[in-house]
């Protein structure tokens, strides 16, 4: 009889499972495994150069990778997940194929569902706001840029907030202001009104992650004065409107386009995933990243809480530590099949990096502070290196070397910018 493995989702703790689970099996237990994917997307986005999709400098094609090119010998079926059964080994799904219920058994079972943008604590978020992690959210974004700008014939036009003052939100207001002023070849309102992006933090600064190193604070807080970029600190959202964003003290921000990176929330609800977990509502797993109490259900990803090796709380939720843990998954459940002793999750995590634009980044490596230009292509280089498909890493780095950039959705070759890449791109502050 085969044992029977069950991956739920498609993200990174998935992806990097199924290839370790595969590269640590012995050639005749490969044969012996049927392997299973259920999730409601049927390609892998890759989150790592967000900005720069918006941005343009790379094709948002690149950003995806099929399921059949990430999991040539799994079954992939499309659907989502409706219960978990820990008990009977079952899951329960709803398939698009057949518009229908149906249950998938299993031996092994992982969770690697991620996380999604928080749409309901703020009213108006699904109404009015764009979000960035969603499929799709990239390309919508990129669509009303240009909706606006293209209607736009006042300054009173051309508001733009981006709300959420961590990683994701300083990426995307420094790389948004980098778009916009390469747009200033195709609209010239843009240099005769100017414009204004707004970035609404909760906290009493941006990058709070980055506390400790005040330095790198300070570089981004330097490159947004030159965008003219207007901070709000302290600012709590009351709603989001058609016309702009009502903070919790009642001012209002009028807004043509607003951009929403205030939180995410887990892919696995109480009713669906029924496991212990923590005030996050992520799932507790162990050090071998077995959900607690069940040594055939492994967790990884946004959607777990993995005690971090130094013991001070758990690790992080990113796209690194979803990497990790999902080499961590299949290698353990290798020896699992081998009989072999488990591993004990070690990795203590690399650092931390952002990129504000075209040779503008900032790093944390080791605690060694990096910004500027060797930032950027360091961090062009690590997030090349973790991208799943090896084509699209390496179609990105010719793109990259050609200096050009796709102002447009769907615009031809022929159209596009050409802009030097090897110094810091003029942009005219």
């Amino acid at each position: 009889m085969k044992t029977k493995i069950l991956l739920l989702g498609i993200g990174y703790t998935t992806v990097w499972a199924y290839r370790n689970l595969l590269k640590n099996t012995q050639k005749h237990l490969q044969d012996n495994l049927e392997i299973e994917i259920i999730s409601n997307s049927d390609q892998h986005a890759f989150h790592g150069f967000t900005g720069e999709f918006l941005s343009g400098l790379f094709p948002i094609e690149l950003r995806y990778t099929p399921q059949e090119v990430l999991f040539p010998k799994a079954r992939f079926i499309s659907g989502f997940v409706t219960k978990v059964d820990q008990i009977g080994q079952k899951v329960h799904y709803f398939d698009d194929k057949t518009q229908s219920n149906q249950i998938a058994d299993y031996d092994h079972l992982v969770i690697g569902m991620g996380a999604r943008d928080e749409t309901e604590r703020i009213a108006g978020t699904k109404e009015y706001a764009f979000t960035i992690k969603d499929s799709t959210g990239v390309e919508n974004t990129r669509q009303r840029i240009i909706e606006v700008l293209n209607t736009a014939k006042t300054k009173m036009d051309l508001n733009f907030v981006v709300c959420g003052g961590g990683f994701a939100g300083v990426e995307l207001c420094g790389n948004l202001c980098e778009y916009l002023e390469l747009l200033k070849v195709h609209y010239p309102i843009l240099k005769e009104k100017g414009y204004q992006v707004h970035l609404i933090q909760s906290n009493s600064m941006i990058l709070p992650q980055l506390s400790k190193f005040k330095s790198l604070i300070a570089y981004v807080e330097k490159v947004f004065k030159q965008y003219n970029v207007k901070i709000h600190l302290n600012r709590s959202i009351k709603a989001f409107l058609k016309e702009g964003v009502l903070l919790e003290n009642n001012d209002f921000i009028p807004s043509n386009l607003v951009v929403s990176t205030i939180g995410q929330v887990v892919c696995a609800p109480e009713s669906v995933i029924p496991f212990q977990k923590d005030a996050q509502k992520r799932i507790e797993g162990n050090i071998y990243l077995q959900a607690v109490d069940f040594k055939n259900i492994w967790v990884g990803g946004d959607v777990a809480s993995i005690p971090h090796v130094s013991g001070n709380g758990a690790c992080r939720a990113d796209a690194l530590w979803a990497i990790k843990h999902g080499t961590w998954i299949g290698q353990n459940m290798a020896r699992t099949l081998q009989n072999r002793t488990l591993k004990s999750f070690t990795f203590y995590g690399l650092g931390q990096t952002g990129s504000i634009g075209m040779n503008k980044a900032f790093s944390e490596l080791y605690g060694i502070c990096l910004t500027g230009r060797l930032a950027w292509w360091a961090r062009l280089g690590f997030f090349l290196y973790f991208m799943p498909s090896r084509a699209n890493a390496w179609r990105i780095f010719k793109y990259l070397c050609r200096g050009e950039r796709i102002l447009f959705p769907a615009q031809k070759q022929s159209e596009m910018i050409t802009v030097n890449h090897y110094d810091t791109v003029n942009l005219q502050f």
